[in-house]
C-alpha cells in the first residue's frame, strides 16, 4: 500500500518461506527482504530507520516489552515512525519501552497498540 519496501522478520524458516512465496504470487518480490532471526536481540543487518514497524510476537510469552526496547535501543523506528503492536491484552506495553501508546483498538483477546517515541522536553529555567 505504497510502501517502497519492506523488510519481513520471522524466527522461523517456515515462516519466511511462507512470506517469500507469498511476496512472489503477488509479485512484489523485488520490494521486499525477508530475515530469518528470532527478536529480540535485533539483527544488525536490518537497515534501518523503519517509518513502520508492525510487532506480532507469540502470545503471552513476555516478549512484547523487550523487543519494544530493543527497537528503541537500536534505533530502528525513524523520528516520525509509528511502532503497531498485535498482542495479548494480559501482555501491557511498559513505560519503560522508550515509546509511548497514543492510540489501542481490541479486537477479541487480541489488542492492537499504536505507538511512538516519547518527545523528552527540556525547559531551561534561568
Amino acid at each position: 500500500r505504497g510502501a517502497a519496501h519492506c523488510t519481513f522478520v520471522d524466527g522461523s524458516q517456515e515462516g519466511v518461506e511462507l512470506v517469500r512465496r507469498n511476496l512472489e504470487r503477488c509479485n512484489f518480490g523485488e520490494y521486499a527482504t525477508t530475515v530469518k532471526f528470532k527478536i529480540p536481540p535485533l539483527p544488525s543487518s536490518l537497515r534501518a530507520p523503519f517509518e513502520l514497524i508492525f510487532v506480532d510476537p507469540p502470545y503471552d510469552k513476555n516478549l512484547v516489552n523487550p523487543t519494544l526496547r530493543a527497537i528503541v535501543k537500536e534505533n530502528l523506528l525513524a523520528a516520525e515512525g509509528i511502532v503497531i503492536v498485535e498482542h495479548s491484552p494480559r501482555e501491557k506495553i511498559g513505560a519503560d519501552a522508550g515509546l509511548r501508546v497514543v492510540d489501542e483498538r481490541k479486537y477479541g483477546q487480541t489488542l492492537v497498540s499504536f505507538l511512538e517515541r516519547k518527545v523528552e522536553i527540556h525547559a531551561q529555567f534561568e
